[in-house]
């Protein structure tokens, strides 16, 4: 699958795309050491296509697999649905300041929400993308 996919972000590139979100939603799982070595494989090897990669996950915990997920030759991480504030704490830890964190799903209106984007915007400055229906 790995050339295939190589193939497709090439023909992308091709025609001006400059970014891709690829949905993880494995990265919540408890994953066993064969699978996370393969995993990071995986993207080492598609770290040399054109694109600009962001992981996506978009329901439950990133923590089990944040040292993966935080140190992929990727571009970023987005996260959706993020529910409570202790998930958040630990990825802002991780992951480099010079790769992309995108936040979805983020209630700007709950206390927790608001300071953790603050939290957030001080850390990651321009790396930092929130949903628009949500920054307002």
């Amino acid at each position: 699958m790995l050339p295939v996919y190589g193939e497709i972000f090439g023909r992308l590139a091709a025609r001006g795309v400059e970014w891709i979100q690829i949905d993880e939603p494995i990265l919540a799982l408890d994953l066993p050491l064969a699978w996370s070595n393969a995993f990071e494989r995986a993207y080492h090897i598609l770290q040399y296509s054109p694109l600009k990669k962001l992981i996506g996950l978009y329901h439950g915990d990133l923590r089990p697999n944040l040292g993966i997920a935080a140190l992929l030759p990727v571009a970023g991480l987005h996260l959706d649905s993020v529910t409570e504030p202790e998930l958040l704490a630990p990825v802002f830890d991780r992951l480099p300041v010079y790769k992309v964190l995108s936040l979805g799903e983020c209630d700007t209106h709950s206390g927790w929400h608001q300071e953790s984007l603050l939290e957030a915007r001080a850390r990651f400055g321009e790396n930092l993308m929130v949903a628009d229906q949500f920054a307002a």
